[in-house]
Order: structure tokens, then sequence, then C-alpha cells
């Protein structure tokens, strides 16, 4: 079925209301929307917005951020006040980064920046739309289990009222957004999801997939981003028994400058550090260092800077913070041994751990909101 003609049968008894301050989009809006919903209501700025939406309590709202008397962010809270499920649109110039995560922290449906793309704007109604009208469609859990594919699991769960959880990690930092199963085929699966997540994905060119009624996590690679209507094709399923979202600590990729050195049998060997928690570290050493066993202990340095500012650095600068390590888990990498230490700190280096652990979070999510769909 032709979109247009889709979202046409979706949206003919729903409305909407549309909050812009330019009398001109206003005009050209009214009549596009008028074409597909059953009542299209118009406010100029916040107040009236809020107003029209008090008095009509439309299925849908399209916003402005930049409007008179009350801006689109305070409009939208007090929206979400009063009905926490209405399905809320930013159409706007000022969709940066930061402007994205504040809006998806208050539950906003999505994104569209202006000039208006009217093809964007469709795919956007249609995905909302989907979701209003399945509000009574019951999940069959039962079809779920009987579907003898993980694409039949998902295309149920597509038909239903039920999203899916996405997971991603950018250096071990978790992003996580619900997302609409648009589409399957006999190998692939279309969602849409948030922008954030969509970057995540193009970095990571994979996602997790959770759902309540999935026995399992499912992996799924990326087979293509549409970046005109930030559709996510998905493929190669296979189920995971180890969902990330699990994970009882935070581990991250360290920076440049975080230093590690394991002491054994009298031997100082230097390792690249993969990434750490407050309670394990993943090590890569050469291999003509194995001469660790699993269940051995260690002594292990670990040296980072706290507030750095940049600069070059050298061990003696550095915090430092020593312990006894267990080795987990040693796994070969050609002629590199990846090890996997876990250790119990006492309080002070659990705090100075702790401490830039924290820092670090804070670094790599500024990171990753400088990153361009265009360049993953």
């Amino acid at each position: 079925m032709d979109k247009l003609k889709e979202l046409s049968k979706l949206t003919k008894e729903l409305s909407v209301l549309y909050v812009e301050d330019s009398k001109s989009l206003l005009k050209q809006m009214d009549q596009y929307l008028s074409k597909l919903f059953k009542n299209v209501y118009k406010a100029s700025d916040g107040h009236d917005g809020l107003n029209k939406y008090k008095k009509h309590i439309p299925d849908i709202v399209l916003t402005d951020l930049k409007i008179p008397n009350m801006d689109g962010f305070e409009m939208i809270k007090v929206l979400k006040k009063i009905n926490p499920d209405v399905k809320i649109i930013i159409i706007s110039s000022l969709i940066d980064t930061d402007t994205l995560l504040k809006a998806i922290h208050i539950g906003v449906s999505d994104f569209i920046p202006k000039p208006i793309d009217k093809e964007l704007l469709s795919n956007i109604l249609l995905k909302v739309s989907i979701e209003l009208n399945k509000k009574d469609h019951q999940i069959d859990k039962v079809s779920i289990e009987k579907a003898n594919n993980l694409l039949s699991k998902l295309a149920i769960i597509g038909k239903s009222n039920s999203k899916v959880e996405l997971i991603n990690h950018y250096k071990g930092v978790p992003i996580i957004h619900e997302a609409t199963i648009i589409s399957k085929n006999d190998t692939t699966v279309v969602v849409h999801a948030q922008h954030i997540q969509t970057l995540a994905i193009a970095y990571e060119k994979f996602t997790m997939i959770e759902n309540e009624f999935l026995e399992n996590t499912i992996e799924a690679s990326l087979i293509m981003i549409d970046k005109h209507t930030r559709e996510i094709t998905l493929g190669n399923l296979k189920e995971s028994y180890d969902s990330a979202k699990s994970r009882k600590q935070v581990r991250l990729a360290p920076d440049k400058y975080f230093k590690a050195v394991l002491h054994s049998k009298h031997k100082k060997i230097d390792a690249t550090v993969l990434d750490l928690s407050i309670k394990s570290i993943s090590l890569l050493i050469d291999k003509n260092n194995l001469e660790l066993r699993e269940q051995d202990e260690v002594n292990i340095n670990l040296g980072f800077k706290l507030h750095h500012k940049g600069g070059t650095l050298i061990f003696e600068d550095l915090t430092r913070v020593s312990t006894h390590a267990a080795i987990f888990k040693i796994i070969n990498k050609g002629d590199k041994i990846e090890l996997v230490l876990l250790y119990e700190l006492n309080k002070a280096n659990n705090e100075l751990l702790g401490k830039y652990i924290i820092e670090r979070e804070i670094e790599l999510i500024k990171e990753f909101k400088t990153l361009n769909l265009d360049k993953l």
C-alpha cells in the first residue's frame, strides 16, 4: 500500500494540533494536515496551544519550540502532565543534539527539522498513527512462542501495541530507547528509532533488541539506515543469552592517559586497557607474557588523571591505585592475549577509581553528542 494512502487510512479518525507562530507556515500546514486528519486545530503561541489542547484533546501535537508567551518545551511539559501518553512531534530549526536529548527526556515522539520535508513528516506521522491505532490490540503471546523464527516473532510484536527496546553502547556508555517495528521480509526487519539511538547503531553497526514477550535478547546487524526517513534495516538476527542492559557496573573504555601495569612472579608486564569498571578490567598483553593461568592472582597498578585538561603525562603524574586481582578469563587474540581481571578495592581506591569512571562517562557522553550520522 502507498504510504500516503496508508497514512490517510490511519489518520481519518484522528485529530491534530499544530502550534506555530509563522502565519504562512501555519496556513501551508493546515492545507496539508486537513487532507489527512478528521480535525485540525491551530495555535500561534504556547498559551493558545495549551488552551486548544485542553479544549479538544487532540491525538497528536505538532509544535515549534520557539513560540511566544510560553516556549515549546514549557508547553510540552504541561501537556505531558495533562496526558502522559500524548504524541508530540517537534518541528523546529533548533534541533541540535542537546535539544534532542532534552526532548527525549520529556517524552517527545519525534523531531522534524525546518524547512519541513513532507516525506519525513509523512513517515513520522505514519509511525505515530500506527501506534495510536494499535491501542486496543493485545499482543498474542502464544503466537510469539509458536513462531518458528525471530523475524516472525518481531512481526507479531510489530502488529501489536508492544514496542521493542534497542540497546547499544558508545565506548561502554549505555544508550537505550524504544523503537517501533515498521515492517519485515524474509531476511530483515525495519524499525524506526530515536535519532540518538540511530547514531549509536550507526556507530556500533549492530543493536540488541529486547521485549517483554521475547524469551531472549536478539542481536541484529545493521544492514542500512535511510537517513531521509530514519528507518533502520536490521538483519542476521540471532539470540543472545546475556542482556547487555543487565550489567551491574558501568564498564567504559578509558582515555588515552589511563595506564595499567601487572606484576606477577617478579615480572613487570605493561598492558593496554580495553575497558574497566569498579570491579573488573580487561587488558591486552603480548602473547609471550602468557605465563599466567585463569584463577592466578596478580598485583595490578592503575594510573589515571582526574580533572585532566590535556597535555603530556607520565605515569608518575597520575593518580595511582594498586590492588590484588584474580584472572577471571584468558582470551586468545592472535599475537595478543586479553585478560579479564576481577578485584575488590579498598574504600580509598574505590572512591578514586569511581570518581574517574564518573568523569569518563560524562566525557564520553559529550563525545557521543558530536557524532555525525553522515560520517559513520
